[in-house]
């Protein structure tokens, strides 16, 4: 098992099979994790059957992983969140954290592809309207 690394919990928004795929290499690399999603049954099934059977059948969360049933949990003193939603919720999404986030150094990194669908610009310039320029930011991007 991978020595913890962090003692700060990561907060991953967004409970699809990308979001608990990505919780769960965090977890497994040492950190304590919050997976949250905006489904309270599916949220409640998780946290009883301790893995994704939605999305994600046969991954077993490790201990350092918590399914958190409120995003007001899962950004509990945070510093680090990964948003995995999909592009037409994340403005929703980065209202709710702003909204609700009191950590002024909190760090921002999403693996949403796509464009604001209101907008048709790319998500780094939402982050920077509803946060600021200043935001620590990363995109996780593949093929």
């Amino acid at each position: 098992m991978a020595q913890s690394i962090k003692t700060q919990p990561i907060a991953v928004i967004g409970a699809g099979a990308w979001g608990t795929a990505l919780a769960l290499l965090l977890a497994r690399n040492g950190n304590p994790v919050r997976l949250w999603g905006n489904v309270l049954e599916h949220q409640t099934e998780m946290i009883n059957d301790g893995e994704n059977r939605r999305f994600l059948p046969g991954a077993t969360f490790p201990d350092n992983l918590s399914v958190v049933t409120t995003l007001e949990e899962a950004l509990d003193n945070v510093q680090d969140v990964l948003i995995v939603v999909p592009s037409n919720a994340f403005r929703f999404v980065l209202k709710d954290i702003a909204a609700l986030s009191e950590n002024k150094s909190m760090r921002l990194a999403w693996g949403t592809k796509g464009l604001d669908p209101s907008t048709q610009r790319v998500l780094s310039d939402v982050v920077t309207e509803i946060f600021s320029e200043d935001m620590p930011i990363a995109i996780l991007s593949g093929p």
